[in-house]
């Protein structure tokens, strides 16, 4: 079973939340779960196929479907995930708008 993307979570889930974003913002919003900027620029990096320092350059609307739980969810001020396949909400930004 996949495990919450919180950084000091880690428990299992089965849950996701939808990202849509590009770059920039994809690794942002991994902060708000605890993610190192660093390590959220590797893991991004490694989602759309380029190096962390090309990341915030990274312009193209990507998907991500995040595993997380309801707790981590809540404390980074999302809507509570849903299971994998279920119709949810779409949390969609671009590195030009804000939290």
């Amino acid at each position: 079973m996949p495990t919450c993307i919180g950084f000091n979570c880690r428990k299992p889930t089965n849950t996701v939340l939808y990202l849509r974003g590009d770059g920039k913002w994809l690794a942002d919003t991994m902060t708000r779960f605890e993610v190192p900027p660093d390590y959220a620029k590797f893991m991004i990096g490694k989602l759309i196929g380029c190096e962390p320092s090309e990341v915030s350059s990274h312009t193209k609307t990507e998907d991500l479907p995040l595993s997380c739980c309801g707790e981590c969810a809540r404390k980074a001020g999302f809507p509570p995930p849903v299971h994998p396949g279920a119709p949810g909400p779409i949390i969609q930004g671009s590195s030009s708008s804000r939290f």
